[in-house]
């Protein structure tokens, strides 16, 4: 047999090998589906029957085991891995559950246990762990309201050359499958789970910002009785910028240095030569705007939001505790012997919205490296620190409306003539009696002449009542006209008054809308501490030292050689 003819015999038989592992591979194909492999994995017709998921990572290159929970109890989801944190989870529930269910087996490349690592689907649990660990996969596990597991399998490594397609197995079983499935709806980022937007500000309604640069820490004091435990209070400075958010322009309202002489507060001024850096001032508003956390921790029992205990909490050393590991400290407040105050560790921050809402940020101590803990945004040392966060109504802000005043109306007329002579017909002037049976004639003889006399004061009378109808003629015009009048003025009150109850109105609309939004944000704030990355906090975070700057010189002044203006 010549070389040629060997090496066609070898084709031949590498051919019909290849046909016959053809022949013998698991097909998948519609017209032939071998006994055991099923159609598809996670038949569920309804992805919203799932009530709670977890979901656990593994990063090979620190060998960790991330593991994250969401579940919905009494109707409100929460996050179970980090403290039972409110979760704004239903559509991103619905979402990561459709990812996983109803899944089409485009093919089954192993029942093989040894090959699971090759597929990246080994599942391993944290008592299992071990350094070096290689091909262990993401493990998904969804119950339904009654506790039934629904789904439990393992996403492995992506299919080579096709994007949407990745190994899977169901955990308990060793077959490997491929589906299409997109793990990035399985996200273990907390704050792709809550709320993002965490003040929910708009930077055009910002009023204004006041920045109290301060640092507090707790030290050790000799005295009589050993070390006692004291708070150190480091006041630099407080300054107050207004913003106009339609002309993106900063100004400065209040500056105050604290003199270490007098323990108190000094109105200040800043120099001809210098300015506020708006660049710096941006930064904040920008960063207040798009303020995103990265976990949180639950605040101790017994606080109130606005960060004020009972002089009770002191007692509470576990509470206290806690306190002073984030960076917040008790003080007893001088004006109350049953209330202590919290300072932060490094100062405050007051945002005032037009609205009358404050947002009040005080920031705490550094809380650590974040890297392991599924934060989608670091600082660029990977640090992060502590804040709270509350809201409270300022009823200074929104301007009382200024109501007009009601005209007066016409004030009442004197009796006329005619009301007089009215009151005589009517029997109540004084009117002669006739003679009684057995009076003396001279009597009658008087009356008599009384009467004569009557007779003329009635013609007077007569002559009297035609000037007094003239009168009368003119006092009823000039009551038509005070009727007209006091029509007029009525009209105009009642005018008057609509519009100043709609400027009530208006005025407490807007106070109970601030009010409402006041009580929805802590609500949210109330319970916890914040984690946000380091690097945003520096840029809240700011000393009047930073705010303020030296004006730059104008362009036509003259310079020396070195480049600084000339004296």
């Amino acid at each position: 047999m010549n070389e040629q003819t060997k090496t066609l015999t070898y084709i031949g038989v590498a051919l019909v090998v290849v046909a016959i592992a053809m022949v013998t591979r698991p097909s998948i194909s519609a017209t032939s589906r071998p006994l055991g492999i099923p159609d598809v994995l996670n038949d569920i017709d309804n992805p919203l029957v799932a009530r709670s998921m977890q979901i656990t990572e593994y990063d090979e290159a620190t060998s960790t085991l991330r593991e994250f929970a969401v579940a919905e109890v009494d109707e409100l989801w929460t996050i179970p891995s980090h403290e039972n944190y409110p979760a704004d989870a239903e559509s991103q529930m619905g979402e990561a559950a459709s990812s996983v269910m109803n899944l089409k087996v485009l093919d089954m490349v192993s029942t093989d246990r040894s090959r699971h690592a090759d597929y990246g689907v080994v599942d391993l649990d944290i008592r299992q762990l071990r350094p070096g660990a290689t091909g262990v996969g993401t493990r998904v596990i969804m119950e339904n309201a009654q506790g039934e597991q629904i789904v439990h399998m393992v996403i492995g490594k992506q299919v080579k050359d096709q994007t949407q397609q990745r190994y899977v197995r169901q955990v308990g079983r060793d077959a490997v499958y491929v589906v299409k499935v997109d793990p990035s709806k399985l996200s273990t980022k907390f704050e792709d789970w809550i709320e993002d937007d965490l003040l929910k500000l708009s930077t055009l309604d910002i009023k204004q910002i006041e920045l109290k640069d301060y640092s507090a820490s707790m030290e050790l004091v000799v005295d009589q009785g050993g070390f006692r435990p004291v708070v150190s209070w480091d006041r630099r400075s407080e300054m107050t910028v207004a913003y106009d958010g339609t002309k993106s322009d900063w100004s400065l309202a209040t500056f105050r240095l604290f003199d270490s002489s007098t323990k108190q507060m000094v109105d200040t001024e800043i120099s001809e030569d210098q300015e506020l850096d708006t660049e710096v001032l941006n930064d904040l508003r920008d960063a207040l705007d798009d303020l995103k956390i990265v976990d949180v921790a639950r605040k101790p029992e017994g606080m109130s939001r606005d960060l004020k205990a009972s002089a009770d909490f002191l007692n509470n050393r576990e509470a206290l505790a806690s306190l002073q590991s984030k960076g917040y400290l008790p003080v007893p407040l001088p004006e109350s012997q049953n209330e202590v105050e919290i300072l932060s560790a490094e100062g405050e921050v007051i945002c005032q919205m037009k609205s009358s809402v404050e947002y009040v940020l005080r920031f705490g101590s550094i809380a650590g490296d974040t890297a392991d803990d599924g934060a989608g945004e670091t600082s660029d040392t990977g640090l992060n620190r502590y804040i709270f966060l509350l809201a409270r109504y300022n009823d200074d802000v929104i301007t009382q409306p200024t109501l007009a005043e009601l005209p007066d109306l016409p004030e009442a007329k004197p009796e006329s003539v005619k009301d007089a002579a009215t009151k005589d017909a009517a029997g109540e002037g004084e009117v002669a009696e006739k003679p009684s049976e057995g009076e003396p004639a001279e009597e009658i003889a008087e009356q008599e002449t009384d009467g004569a006399a009557a007779e003329d004061a009635a013609e007077n009378d007569t002559d009297e009542t035609e000037t007094t109808d003239e009168a009368d003629a003119d006092g009823t015009d000039a009551a038509e006209s005070d009727e007209k009048s006091i029509e007029a003025i009525t009209a105009e009150r009642k005018e008057i008054e609509k519009e100043n109850q709609e400027k009530l109105d208006e005025y407490n609309k807007k106070v109970k809308e601030a009010k409402e939004q006041v009580q929805k944000l802590n609500d949210r704030f109330g319970d916890w501490y914040f984690i946000i990355p380091d690097n945003v906090y520096q840029k809240i975070h700011l000393s009047h030292s930073t705010i303020i700057k030296q004006k730059d010189p104008p362009e036509d002044e003259a310079k020396d050689d070195e480049g600084d203006p000339l004296q």
